[in-house]
């Protein structure tokens, strides 16, 4: 398995993990179990840098073009708006109906998406 598969499979099962941990705990509620809380992000917090890894590494040192820093900074911009919109939803007092809730349940797929772009751009 070449390097750039390894970033991509590495991606994806955090990814998976991030997902899943989430779904789990809008089927529990709040208050939300700790472990399965701190999973959830400190996974989000491992994607984030591995994207940011990933695509240092499988770029290899060229001059990234407008394009390629275009749609790493926005998958980096839909990371960080789903990070602070599930601070929003987890805060005590908090629903999650509400506008945060709902940008909280499309932002992660916003974010892989173009994460998952930002890796095929960058890919030589």
């Amino acid at each position: 398995m070449t390097s750039t598969w390894f970033h991509i499979a590495a991606l994806a099962i955090a990814f998976l993990l991030v997902f899943a941990s989430g779904y789990r705990m809008s089927r529990i509620g709040k208050p939300y179990p700790t472990g399965i809380f701190t999973a959830h992000k400190l996974a989000s917090l491992v994607v984030l840098a591995f994207l940011v890894l990933s695509v240092r590494s499988v770029n290899g040192g060229s001059y990234p073009t407008v394009l390629e820093w275009t749609v790493l900074t926005l998958a980096v911009f839909a990371m960080l708006a789903t990070m602070s919109t599930g601070g929003f939803v987890s805060a005590p007092g908090r629903s999650s109906q509400g506008l945060a809730g709902r940008l909280h349940r499309v932002t992660p797929y916003l974010a892989v998406l173009l994460a998952a772009t930002s890796l095929v751009i960058w890919w030589d």
